[in-house]
């Protein structure tokens, strides 16, 4: 889908610019020497752990590779704003001793990426890439960066953040442990797969936060949730438009969905399990608004012009409030379960029933339920109660 970067000037110059800045607050401004304890490279080179507390910094445009041995700590590698074709950044390795402390930014790869295996902290930033991938990664922070391909992690992975990148995808498998966040980053779609991707095999204590990213166009899900309740994950404030299946799925469940846009996905809105579920939009996708099963609250969700129903809340005991089904092509809202307390929500003009009742034992009061093409209110549960609702 994404072809290699050319080599464009006005990036470059940017970048230039960009490490100037970085310099000047490293005290790099200028030449860099033995003197400013900089080393400067235009060629391929191999870091080992002799160099370690060592900043280099790219002068000129070279083809080749640049080689980062395991054991290396505490190191900086500049690349300028120059080019390296050919080639990317590599190193370390799953087996050996970790790579500590690595600094890689303003590095510019038309056709390469960075492979770093093992690190113990990594600073990847303000780079132009063909993509990015770890084995064994902690402590990365991934930040401003441009990568046309993807972020690929997996094995053993704790401490992880990737803010305001443009990426193709991200992806994260096998083992996770400890807190990690995704945030405010630009996700274009992969050609193969969801647009963010979690495929855990186990995961230890900790969390797993989405937050106010853009993801559209990807192939699967926009964004994909697979066994990853241990990690109590929580996606709030996100855009998932246009991508090839649900919005959000989950197998597992999902600790929390809040005030994010689900907008013309080829699924439903979302597809998933969820503790916590408010102030959502779900707006003219394929399949149904919010096909959900909810622990606790259901509160101030909007569905409008979907392609399959409004809802399907499936619960025991959840609160379902304040939300609205409008104008979609199925039924407004669908209920599972059992002892819902369901009040002031607002079903009308869907394509289908109002409100189907397939639960027992709940209180209904207070709801809206008027001018849909089937039959208003549906009740196929058992002592259900009903008050001051209004149905037309």
């Amino acid at each position: 889908m994404f072809e290699s970067f050319r080599d464009d000037a006005s990036r470059r110059d940017v970048l230039k610019a960009s490490a100037a800045s970085v310099g000047a607050s490293m005290g790099l401004v200028g030449t860099a020497s033995a003197a400013d304890g900089a080393v400067e490279f235009d060629e391929p080179i191999t870091i080992t752990p002799d160099d370690s507390g060592t900043t280099f910094v790219q002068t000129a445009d070279f083809d080749g590779r640049v080689l980062i041995r395991p054991g290396v700590e505490d190191v900086t590698i500049d690349g300028n704003g120059y080019i390296i074709t050919g080639g990317g950044i590599g190193g370390g390795s799953y087996d050996g001793p970790s790579i500590v402390n690595l600094t890689l930014q303003n590095l510019y790869l038309p056709d390469g990426g960075v492979s770093v295996d093992e690190p113990g902290g990594l600073v990847l930033r303000n780079n132009v890439i063909q993509d990015f991938g770890s084995e064994s990664a902690g402590g990365v922070h991934a930040v401003d960066n441009t990568i046309a391909g993807s972020i690929r992690l997996f094995e053993n992975q704790a401490n992880n953040v990737f803010a305001r990148n443009v990426v193709s995808s991200m992806s994260f498998a096998d083992d996770l442990m400890g807190s990690h966040r995704v945030s405010n980053n630009f996700i274009m779609g992969d050609e193969r797969g969801p647009g963010i991707g979690l495929q855990v095999s186990n995961a230890f204590d900790g969390r797993f936060q989405i937050l106010d990213n853009y993801v559209a166009n990807a192939d699967g899900a926009g964004i994909d949730l697979e066994d990853a309740g241990d990690l109590k994950p929580v996606v709030s404030g996100n855009v998932i438009v246009g991508n090839g299946s649900h919005g959000l799925f989950s197998y597992g469940s999902v600790a929390s969905v809040s005030g994010n846009m689900f907008i013309g996905n080829g699924g439903d809105g979302v597809n998933a399990s969820v503790g916590t579920f408010t102030k959502n939009a779900a707006v003219s996708n394929d399949g149904v608004g919010f096909d959900v099963g909810v622990d606790r609250d259901c509160l101030r969700n909007v569905a409008v012009s979907n392609g399959g129903g409004g809802f399907r809340v499936e619960s025991t005991g959840a609160k379902v409030k304040f939300n609205r089904a409008t104008g979609n092509d199925g039924d407004g809202v669908v209920l599972r379960g059992s002892g819902f307390p369901f009040r002031k929500n607002n079903i009308n003009t869907n394509g289908g029933d109002g409100l189907v009742i397939n639960a027992d034992d709940s209180g209904l009061s207070r709801n809206r339920i008027c001018g849909n093409d089937g039959e208003q209110l549906v009740d196929d549960g058992d002592e259900n109660l009903f008050a001051n609702n209004l149905v037309c």
